[in-house]
């Protein structure tokens, strides 16, 4: 929802500065915090309430494994051809690959879940629902 030029200036300007500060070793938060993981439903913008709540008690979110977190950005879109046909079928096959809430592939989901895990280093995870959201409602009721 912003002009594509100022926004991408404003990406590649933020990704240089989170390079340096990689680089020289600063973070938004101490190295000894809880490390906490974010996995459910997704979060509306601009309801950012847990994240608030879990940095004012002295955590820090890592990763988000939601419908608008990681599940978006890993694995590149693997095109197969140049048609607007062939790139709109390779993105179809991306998205309707990563597990999703309330599906069969849940026990994919599952271990997608504990690779995060592993890899942001997590000390403990949140799981996130929409009340009233049935379909994500699903996945966190023990039968």
């Amino acid at each position: 929802m912003d002009d594509v030029k100022r926004f991408t200036a404003k990406v590649n300007e933020l990704c240089e500065e989170l390079e340096q500060r990689t680089k020289q070793g600063v973070g938004v938060a101490a190295k000894d915090v809880p490390r906490i993981m974010i996995s459910g439903s997704p979060m509306a913008v601009p309801n950012w309430k847990v994240h608030i709540i879990v940095e004012s008690v002295g955590a820090t979110v890592v990763v988000e494994e939601s419908c608008v977190g990681t599940r978006y950005f890993t694995d590149a879109v693997e095109s197969k051809g140049e048609s607007l046909k062939d790139q709109l079928w390779a993105i179809d096959e991306k998205y309707s690959k990563f597990p999703a809430h309330a599906s069969p592939q849940t026990t994919k989901r599952i271990e997608s879940i504990k690779q995060l895990a592993e890899q942001f280093k997590v000390d403990g995870v949140i799981y996130y629902t929409l009340q009233n959201c049935h379909d994500y409602n699903v996945e966190g009721v023990k039968s």
